[in-house]
């Protein structure tokens, strides 16, 4: 029973994973991301964002036959975990290999954080290391919002109804923390 709910966890995890860079389906978005606010606040100039734009589309591209793998073998899991007598054995083999395909995606993400990182000047690395420091404030933020400290509707992108939410599903505040992505 523990094994198949890890499975089915790690199923959902790599669906997720195998979108697209913040696409809300399969594919890279039908139009570039807003980035005005990010390029008003770092004085970037259009040289800067189109390079950025470009790495993005680049990445997304040179990752497309490793999305491509995860999403067959999410689907072989799923099977597995369906089958009439699962094979542990075989369920197990198989995320091992998506994990093995999500830790590439990682490291191709790095990369293009790191790359992108580079087009950025000496200033703007500073300002960037601001927006870091408020990413990982983004779960107190939204705690503080809940219990009234905070006006909701200034937090609104954040709060929906009664609830908490992340800008991108549960968990975002804590990724966040790690590293902010272009």
């Amino acid at each position: 029973m523990k094994l198949t709910f890890i499975a089915v966890m790690a199923l959902l995890a790599t669906s997720a994973f195998a979108q697209g860079p913040g696409s809300g389906g399969p594919g890279p978005r039908a139009a570039a991301p807003r980035l005005d606010s990010l390029k008003e606040y770092l004085s970037l100039t259009d040289a800067q964002v189109t390079q950025l734009t470009q790495l993005r589309t680049q990445q997304f591209e040179a990752n497309r036959g490793l999305r491509e793998e995860l999403s067959a073998k999410s689907r072989a899991l799923r099977d597995l975990l369906n089958a009439p007598s699962p094979n542990a054995a075989a369920i197990g083999q198989a995320m091992l290999e998506l994990q093995a395909i999500r830790k590439k995606l990682e490291g191709s993400n790095e990369t293009r954080q790191s790359q992108a990182q580079n087009i950025l000047t000496a200033p703007q690395k500073e300002k960037l290391k601001e927006l870091e420091a408020a990413a990982a404030l983004q779960d107190e933020i939204r705690q503080a919002a809940a219990v009234g400290l905070l006006d909701r509707e200034d937090f609104g992108f954040m709060m929906r109804g009664n609830e908490m939410r992340g800008t991108r599903g549960a968990g975002r505040g804590r990724m966040m923390r790690r590293s902010v992505r272009l």
